[in-house]
């Protein structure tokens, strides 16, 4: 299962902007083949 996601800006052109935050978890799943989770940790600047 590969997931490449959205190109940078995205969220930015939806009316309700949404954006990712530290900690929230994206999860994909096909049925038969499996699920996937990735989250987000933000590096330190």
């Amino acid at each position: 299962m590969i997931v490449t996601g959205t190109p940078v800006g995205v969220g930015h052109r939806r009316s309700l902007k949404r954006y990712l935050r530290h900690g929230d978890t994206v999860r994909m799943r096909v049925e038969g083949l499996g699920e996937i989770a990735n989250t987000t940790i933000f590096a330190e600047e």
